[in-house]
C-alpha cells in the first residue's frame, strides 16, 4: 500500500513537472532521482489514458492507478513466495 502511495505521488509530480513546469524528460528524472525512460514511459501512459494538467480534484490514486496501469494489463507488483523452486537452476 505504501508503495502504491509513492508510485501515485511520483506520477503526479512527474506530470506537473513536465506539463506545468515544461520541463525535459532528464530533468524531470533528475529531480525525482529515476531514470528517463521511467519518466517516459508514464508521460506516455498519462497521453494513451488522455489525462490532462492539473487532473481532476476528485482523482484519487486508485482512479489514476486504474487509467495508467490496470487499463493496459498492468497489475501492482506484489511479492509472491515460490514453494516450488525445481524450475530453477541450481
Amino acid at each position: 500500500m505504501a508503495n502504491q502511495r509513492k508510485r501515485m505521488r511520483q506520477t503526479r509530480e512527474i506530470l506537473r513537472l513536465r506539463r506545468e513546469c515544461g520541463l525535459s524528460y532528464e530533468k524531470v528524472a533528475a529531480a525525482l532521482r529515476m531514470s528517463k525512460r521511467t519518466v517516459q514511459l508514464y508521460v506516455e501512459r498519462a497521453e494513451k489514458a488522455q489525462l490532462t494538467w492539473p487532473l481532476p480534484e476528485t482523482m484519487d490514486d486508485e482512479q489514476l492507478e486504474q487509467l495508467l496501469f490496470r487499463r493496459f494489463g498492468f497489475q501492482r507488483s506484489v511479492a509472491v513466495a515460490r514453494s516450488d523452486q525445481s524450475g530453477f537452476p541450481q
